[in-house]
């Protein structure tokens, strides 16, 4: 019950934040789920036609590229921490001034809740360019 308030009381204070995160993840995930339907092209059709159901085509081209995105998020997390700690050492030397590096284990959770939901929504908006593969992709290539 504590947790629940505490959610929502943090999406409330930083609803535009959360948004423009979102929108930015969702966006720079189906960039990069788009480019890689568009180099597998040739694998997607291959398959198609070799009779594999389309959950096992979506999956399989879809569902390749999660292991990197948790790496991604697992690696970023203490990566940016040492980051930020750097900056903050500089700016403590240069200004006098002292600030704190703490990450709330809470908005890392917070964090990859988002990345993941984002990640998800980026795959089922690109799943309708893995169907719109065409089985004759196949043979076009096989002819160039």
């Amino acid at each position: 019950m504590i947790i629940n308030k505490r959610i929502k009381r943090v999406l409330l204070e930083n609803k535009a934040q959360y948004i423009g995160s979102i929108l930015l993840v969702v966006f720079s995930c189906f960039l990069f789920t788009s480019m890689i339907i568009e180099e597998n092209k040739n694998t997607i059709s291959l398959m198609k036609v070799f009779g594999y159901r389309k959950k096992e085509v979506d999956s399989l081209i879809l569902n390749s590229s999660t292991p990197v995105v948790v790496l991604g998020y697992i690696v970023g997390i203490p990566l940016s921490f040492a980051l930020m700690g750097g900056l903050m050492k500089a700016l403590e030397n240069s200004l006098t001034f002292a600030m704190p590096v703490t990450i709330d284990p809470f908005y890392i959770i917070v964090g990859f809740v988002i990345v993941m939901f984002s990640y998800e929504l980026s795959k089922l908006l690109c799943r309708r360019k893995v169907t719109a593969v065409s089985m004759s992709e196949a043979l076009k290539a096989g002819t160039e």
